[in-house]
């Protein structure tokens, strides 16, 4: 008897059965409660189940490890909301919120901008009690300022408004951008809509208290008329 030949033969008839088997793969994870913070690890498990020809049953897993990376995401408010500063007016401030919606911990620049500088003219910017008279030294401040995943800034655009602005409104946006990611940014917006006032004044005017006199002679009945200028 040939052992080798047997032997042989043998490892090509299990091949071809377990050419029939019937295989199952599943994947299983652990499902995600909301946001997955920057560098969590999540664990996924593979298994494999299958069945030869003969009837056997095999069942195999295995567990892969994922380490989440990082997502930007910045919110910017108010949006939309109207101030009425009056006209003339100055060192006005609107707070901007810059939250940090991403998964892990990012810092921002900002810009910022007026539509309309006859009503609403930025003049400096204020961060944590300190003025700065232009974005390149607020955006130098704020380069060392880290918002933690959830957490928020506040910033503050100064504005001056000056007279006769009543008859117009004009916008100012603040951008948000992360700096981890700089695809990513929001704009926040406020109209400032200052209010049309005036006054109004009436001559000929007499002393405070006493109306205005003619002496008119008296011979007959005259119609007299007498002109007023408002």
């Amino acid at each position: 008897m040939n052992t080798k030949n047997t032997i042989s033969t043998w490892l090509r008839r299990s091949a071809i059965k377990l050419g029939l088997m019937t295989m199952a793969i599943t994947l299983f994870a652990a499902p995600a409660a909301g946001q997955t913070a920057e560098n969590d690890v999540i664990e996924n498990i593979a298994s494999v189940r299958y069945e030869d020809a003969n009837g056997h049953r095999y069942t195999k897993a295995d567990t892969l490890q994922l380490t989440v990376g990082f997502k930007a995401g910045i919110a910017t408010t108010p949006d939309g909301t109207t101030v009425t500063p009056a006209s003339p007016s100055t060192g006005n401030e609107q707070t901007f919120t810059i939250t940090n919606n991403g998964n892990g911990t990012d810092s921002v620049t900002v810009a910022a901008s007026s539509d309309d500088t006859n009503v609403a003219a930025i003049t400096g910017y204020k961060y944590n009690g300190t003025t700065y008279a232009t974005l390149t030294l607020l955006n130098q401040a704020l380069a060392g300022v880290a918002i933690t995943a959830g957490n928020s800034i506040d910033v503050i655009v100064i504005y001056d408004v000056p007279a006769g602005a009543g008859t117009g409104s004009a916008t100012i946006t603040l951008t948000g951008t992360s700096r981890r990611d700089n695809g990513e940014s929001d704009d926040g917006t406020v109209i400032v809509d200052p209010p049309l006032t005036g006054t109004v004044a009436v001559t000929p005017d007499g002393k405070p208290g006493e109306s205005e006199k003619e002496h008119l002679p008296s011979n007959g009945s005259q119609t007299y008329s007498f002109d007023y200028t408002v």
